[in-house]
């Protein structure tokens, strides 16, 4: 078996002969037919470079992770590459792209024998150097089995690389060679783990490089160095166990399909299926029926809803509620909201239900599994409980907080959403049970981040609930402080590095996360730091799956399609139907799931990072 371990020792003594004899050998110009040589020799460099990045000069020292090839799993894969009329070189190449393929990396590679003939490597986009070079293809497309990838390999390469007596070696430093593969950030390769953005790019710089050495013992030691700037140690190892994977399967079957490759163990698959697509469970969730009855417990001169120029007190709303003569607010999204409400009185029964909303209504709520129709979607009841319990959880967290309660603020969160989203309900109702004051955006405020921090000055906001795009717009313009702000929540992903920062600097008291919401759910799905960029985790009691076009889990680094699921999953949605489609859940009898259209990976330690573009 063979075994991997990070060798910092060794990433400091190779890295300074990398990059400092690579530039030379490929300025060279004579071109030298590559020769046998000693088994100390490297045989090839693989590096993975994210296209377009910027960042300070100086980078950390890289990871290295070592792991060897047996004597005998090297005669199989000679013996594999042998009948394929193909050298050792091409098969190492084939094993790198058929690694990439599966992670879903779509860039071609670029070998490049060096004019001395004393190095080969392999980058992506336009060769460089005085070298031969070819191009071997292989974009993400299709599904080519690993001795496809071994024939394309072995046909790019220059005749003299492909006869099958051509063996490692020759040659001092035969790894020296500086090489490059441009990887389009759009992909995700290039961000998931936990990536610092303090990186420097450059001819010598690279995210990921393999190199294969013989040992005199006809071992092959494959070490894989990747940039500190971009991985973790535990992204770090989990690519290399998983090149040492493909690596074996290419020995075992040849014939397998990228889409076929085993990137996982055992427990690892467990592990993906149950602790990190599954939520913890929901806590301190509050039925309607607590919900509706601490709302009237709030004085009634309270302001709980307002709406442009309209305020509406806690008295107000549950004279409406109650159809006690309080005439209509005249305003076409205060009332559709209440109406919405009233909907769902039936199903807290704190007496027998009565008036417009009475026994008619309360036909939803009978039967084994009460729903509630919010919007275009019908959602169980659990799951407007959960929703609550989950932006309760949200507003509670705040980087300060008064333990008198003489000294705290009034808790007023501004809805910066679309009113009729189903969340504005989910909102509405979490500052009923907490006795909060709920602000909600009218359209032209929803644009124009101006008004928006005017109307954040004026009501002395605590949490503001926005999406991205005026959130940046709002940190972007020059509104001045707003130090009442507590706790941003951006609903979405997709934002500009500094936007973190940026809040941080108009509320200095202020903690910022981002939420992962569906249409086929209620609320977020997912949830996570600001800081760390788009990477987020389920929310208690949400199921995520990351899942192939087989509807089986990808391994962590590789792309898959996201599914979401758990108790705040809707029963039926209109607008979910536009968006994906819900389908059986296959690990789980009786469960569903909706294809949300979305794709991700997951990180090493069991984080969500979604592409972008």
């Amino acid at each position: 078996m063979s075994t991997i371990a990070n060798d910092a020792a060794s990433a400091r003594a190779h890295r300074s002969g990398i990059e400092r004899s690579g530039t030379d050998l490929l300025r060279k110009r004579a071109l030298v037919e590559p020769r046998r040589g000693t088994a100390r020799a490297h045989l090839e460099s693989l590096c993975v470079d994210g296209g377009g990045r910027q960042g300070l000069s100086g980078s950390p020292r890289p990871h290295t992770v070592t792991f060897a090839i047996a004597p005998d799993l090297r005669r199989r894969l000679g013996a594999i590459a042998e009948a394929g009329g193909a050298s050792e070189l091409p098969l190492y190449q084939a094993a790198v792209a058929g690694l990439l393929h599966a992670l879903g990396v779509d860039s071609d590679l670029v070998s490049v024998e060096s004019a001395t003939g004393q190095a080969v490597s392999m980058s992506a986009g336009p060769g460089e150097g005085s070298g031969h070079t070819w191009l071997l293809r292989n974009g993400s497309a299709g599904d080519p089995s690993l001795a496809d990838l071994l024939n394309r390999a072995r046909a790019a390469a220059p005749a003299a690389l492909r006869a099958p007596e051509w063996t490692v070696g020759s040659g001092p430093e035969l790894g020296s060679a500086i090489s490059r593969a441009v990887i389009d950030e759009a992909n995700g390769l290039a961000r998931f783990g936990d990536a610092d953005e303090a990186w420097a790019p450059g001819p010598d710089s690279a995210a990921l490089r393999f190199q294969f050495a013989p040992s005199p013992d006809g071992a092959l030691e494959v070490r894989m160095v990747a940039d500190a700037g971009r991985y973790d140690p535990a992204t770090a190892d989990m690519l290399a166990r998983y090149l040492r994977n493909v690596l074996e399967q290419f020995a075992d079957a040849p014939c397998r399909r990228v889409s076929e490759l085993r990137l996982m163990t055992s427990a690892e698959r467990d592990r993906v299926l149950g602790e990190w697509s599954t939520g913890v469970d929901p806590a301190d969730l509050r039925g309607l029926a607590t919900v509706f009855r601490h709302g009237r417990a709030v004085p009634g001169i309270r302001t709980v809803l307002r709406h442009g120029g309209l305020a509406l007190t806690y008295g107000e709303l549950f004279d409406r509620l109650g159809e006690s003569g309080t005439a209509a607010a005249d305003d076409a999204v205060v009332d559709r909201l209440i109406e919405q409400l009233a909907g769902l009185i039936p199903a807290a029964p704190v007496s027998p239900p009565t008036g417009r909303y009475g026994a008619e209504a309360a036909q939803q709520f009978v039967g084994p599994v009460a729903t509630a129709r919010l919007g275009r979607s019908t959602f169980p009841v659990d799951a407007l409980v959960a929703a609550i319990a989950d932006r309760r959880c949200v507003a509670a967290d705040r980087r300060r907080a008064d333990t008198d309660p003489a000294r705290r603020r009034a808790d007023v969160r501004l809805f910066a959403l679309d009113p009729d989203d189903a969340q504005s309900v989910v909102d509405l109702l979490a500052a009923l049970t907490d006795g909060a004051t709920l602000v909600l955006a009218t359209a032209a405020q929803r644009t124009d981040p101006a008004a928006l921090a005017e109307l954040i000055v004026e009501h002395a906001v605590t949490q503001v609930i926005a999406a991205p795009r005026l959130l940046a717009d709002l940190a972007g313009c020059d509104t001045g402080p707003l130090p009442t702000v507590q706790r941003w929540d951006v609903a979405g992903i997709g934002w500009s590095a500094e936007l973190s920062e940026r809040l941080r600097q108009l509320a200095p008291d202020s903690v910022a996360t981002c939420s992962y919401r569906v249409p086929g759910y209620l609320g977020a799905a997912a949830r996570g730091s600001l800081r760390d960029g788009d990477r987020v985790r389920p929310v208690p009691g949400a199921r995520i799956l990351l899942l192939d076009k087989r509807l089986r889990p990808v391994a962590p680094g590789v792309l898959g399609d996201v599914h979401v699921g758990g108790i705040a999953l809707a029963a039926d949605s209109v607008a979910a139907d536009r968006a994906g489609a819900f389908i059986d859940d296959p690990f789980e009898p009786g469960g569903r799931l909706f294809r949300t259209g979305d794709t991700a990976r997951w990180t090493a330690d069991g984080r969500l990072a979604f592409t972008r573009g």
